[in-house]
């Protein structure tokens, strides 16, 4: 487990404290009278590591759009999350987030994974560049999210029902 420590608290802003701390006790938050395999515990890893880093990027890059059109990204990104996790995650078991079912820890990754990405990809798309540009620029997000895919799968922290891979 990644711990927040006196000597990195000083790096980070007010922002990112908060859901940085809500992690670091995911042992009091997220504990249901059972130990955590290798696996949870390495999917709860991952997701503390990508918090920061999404976080702390979204908090640095600087910001081309308007702050009405960031809120509105952000918001229709994050009921777009929750409308397709109910559908495809809750009602079809397609996939899940640690285990099946309902988790605070899920509306975690709804709250902070999905609008970031989301408001760094219109903050920097090419809208007055070519449509080769625009169609490069969405072709390296693409993989950029395969991968991404892949990784939290591999960390356990993301998982498919009836994929073979």
């Amino acid at each position: 487990m990644l711990i927040l420590n006196i000597n990195t608290a000083w790096l980070l802003n007010a922002k990112l404290l908060i859901p940085i701390i809500i992690l670091q006790f995911k042992g009091i938050l997220f504990n249901r009278n059972y130990t955590f395999t290798a696996k949870e515990d390495a999917g709860y890893d991952f997701l503390n590591l990508l918090c920061r880093i999404i976080i702390a990027a979204v908090s640095v890059v600087p910001k081309k759009l308007p702050k009405s059109e960031l809120y509105v990204i952000a918001l229709f990104s994050i009921i777009l999350g929750l409308c397709t996790d109910i559908v495809l995650s809750l009602k079809y078991h397609f996939y899940g987030y640690f285990t099946p079912g309902i988790q605070l820890e899920s509306s975690l990754v709804v709250l902070i994974l999905f609008p970031s990405p989301s408001v760094l990809f219109m903050n920097f798309y090419p809208f007055k560049k070519s449509l080769f540009n625009q169609s490069f620029y969405i072709i390296c997000w693409s993989i950029f999210c395969l991968l991404f895919d892949y990784a939290s799968i591999a960390s356990g922290y993301f998982y498919h029902n009836n994929r073979n891979y």
